[in-house]
């Protein structure tokens, strides 16, 4: 299950220039973004311009990497698709590394602008969390970065809704001076039905796994 919720990173060439693609793919109707529709298969998104890379397999669940999409989101040239059943149900984007900044405040202005964004395209936001050093502020780590590399220490996200979908933009940690932003698109209620289907097959095949124990006399 790592492997479908693995993020690769890559190179983010400016936050102005995000923001203005994202703007046209937020008011595109049956477009969820990049080109991309919720439902739609592994070979219709081939056939609309994505080069598509298999990365795993598990059930019902599908992973794609991809460089190139029908409608890049300017800024990004690496992406993953996640299908389940070849339909479809969640998106993600990386940012490159945010290097040299080990108090974080490159990182926060990156995170601040496209946080804004997604407020005015999709309004007030759902949930959002802006922590480190944990719930009483006494995990210590060496870096605003290495915190939130621990969820026990730091959490930088903002979440927002609409009818189908969940938008989620986060800052995450990459070694002791460097971070990257990404963007996670999931389909409504399908993310959500799909996974709950893939743990409910996890659950009966490891039941099916463990060996027979009559009871004793």
């Amino acid at each position: 299950m790592a492997a479908l919720h693995a993020c690769l990173r890559t190179a983010l060439l400016g936050t102005g220039l995000l923001l203005g693609s994202f703007a046209a793919q937020a008011a595109s109707g049956d477009e969820v973004m990049l080109g991309l529709r919720w439902g739609m298969s592994p070979l219709q998104a081939g056939i609309d311009g994505a080069q598509l890379v298999k990365e795993a397999e598990v059930f019902n669940l599908q992973a794609f990497h991809a460089n190139t999409v029908a409608v890049p989101l300017q800024g990004f040239s690496t992406y993953q698709l996640v299908f389940a059943r070849d339909s479809l149900v969640k998106i993600v984007a990386s940012g490159d590394a945010i290097e040299h900044d080990p108090s974080g405040v490159k990182g926060q202005q990156r995170f601040d602008a496209l946080s804004q964004w997604l407020h005015e395209a999709f309004g007030e936001p759902y949930y959002a969390a802006r922590q480190i050093g944990g719930a009483d502020g006494r995990v210590v780590h060496p870096s605003f970065y290495q915190c939130l590399q621990s969820t026990e220490c730091g959490r930088w996200f903002v979440n927002f809704r609409t009818a189908d979908r969940s938008v989620t933009l986060e800052l995450q940690g990459d070694g002791l001076d460097s971070g990257f932003v990404r963007i996670i698109v999931e389909a409504q209620p399908q993310w959500p039905e799909a996974l709950a289907e893939y743990r409910g097959h996890q659950l009966e095949s490891a039941e099916k796994a463990m060996p027979d124990h009559p009871d004793q006399p």
